[in-house]
């Protein structure tokens, strides 16, 4: 397993939709994709130079972020126009403890383009974990393995619930709505993880009352 530059991390998130979620209470199975099929061509071509040099038949990948809530992870990953989204934050140092020696695992690091060779340095493994300078501000932190097992285009690991710290449900969502996803969430997770009752609140990105009332204050 790789993950040499990620010891201060402690949590990682994964912006996605509701269900996913919900089939992974119910499960206990976490889904990979196939990476090839991502939007960035730069990304999958590094990809498959990979596995073509390890002589991989394929591979699984999901990509988290480690940085805080932000309104572009929001809507590029879990727009609520492509069904109810959620943000989910896990224990990094948990997470990765599921995994055995067909992951790989690390933060991305963001390469400027600069000069003719800069990517000197960089050898076969560093290829799935550095990204264009551009993207930098996804923060990402990626999981891969090596030997996945397809079953209608996922690849689906045993992850132990409780590695989940927290959940967000999207901005979007009107509150009654949100108020019932989250006892449905926590109803589903009561079971398997109680201590996670009071981390799930719906992201206040789009209206936060105490932030609008400060500005309300500047006025009077």
């Amino acid at each position: 397993m790789i993950d040499e530059t990620s010891k201060e991390i402690k949590t990682i998130h994964k912006y996605t939709k509701l269900q996913y979620l919900i089939d992974f209470i119910k499960t206990g199975k976490f889904a990979l994709t196939d990476p090839l099929s991502w939007e960035d061509k730069n990304d999958v071509r590094f990809l498959e130079f990979f596995q073509n040099k390890k002589q991989l038949e394929r591979m699984s990948a999901s990509c988290f972020t480690r940085t805080a809530e932000t309104f572009h992870h929001w809507k590029i990953y879990a727009e609520q126009n492509k069904g109810p989204g959620v943000r989910i934050s896990f224990d990094k140092k948990r997470f990765v403890e599921c995994l055995n020696e067909d992951f790989l695992y690390k933060e991305i690091k963001y390469i400027r383009i600069n000069g003719e060779n800069y990517l000197s340095g960089y050898v076969v493994d560093d290829l799935p974990f550095i990204k264009r300078y551009p993207y930098r501000d996804e923060r990402e932190y990626r999981v891969i393995s090596l030997k996945p097992i397809f079953q209608k285009r996922l690849h689906k690991v045993n992850i132990d619930v409780s590695v989940i710290s927290g959940i967000r449900i999207s901005p979007w969502m009107e509150r009654n709505e949100a108020v019932r996803v989250k006892e449905d969430l926590n109803s589903k997770l009561q079971e398997k993880w109680h201590k996670i009752k009071n981390r799930i609140f719906q992201s206040t990105m789009l209206k936060n009352d105490k932030w609008i009332e400060l500005g309300q204050n500047i006025i009077l």
